[in-house]
């Protein structure tokens, strides 16, 4: 098993093995199953865990487009709407952490 505390395993769990070919161990398996799963998570985790000293939601917002930019994800959402968004994760309980994740993937399947 994984230790947690590892940052190059948590790294490589989350963006998967990049052309490194995948050996027998547990941590080189993608730790999201989807694109659409793992923006969604990469947008709530910036913005609920403050990585940054200041410009949580607008940084996570920018990741999360340019996540989907990567990825040629098209994204049918506006300024105003990733606002919206950004703001009800932030201002969400972390109970309510599943609801939005499944919300934002919801949202990036209909586009």
């Amino acid at each position: 098993m994984c230790s947690a505390g590892n940052k190059a395993t948590v790294w490589l769990r989350f963006w998967g093995p990049s052309n490194r070919p995948c050996s027998a161990s547990p941590c080189t398996q993608p730790l999201y199953l989807s694109r659409e799963i793992k923006a969604a998570h990469l947008l709530y985790f910036v913005i609920k865990d403050h990585p940054f000293s200041d410009g949580n939601k607008g940084i996570g917002s920018f990741l999360f487009l340019l996540y989907l930019h990567q990825e040629d994800m098209a994204a049918r959402i506006g300024d105003a709407g990733l606002t919206a968004l950004a703001l009800l994760v932030a201002e969400s309980l972390l109970v309510n952490k599943d609801l939005l994740v499944r919300l934002v993937v919801n949202l990036l399947m209909e586009s």
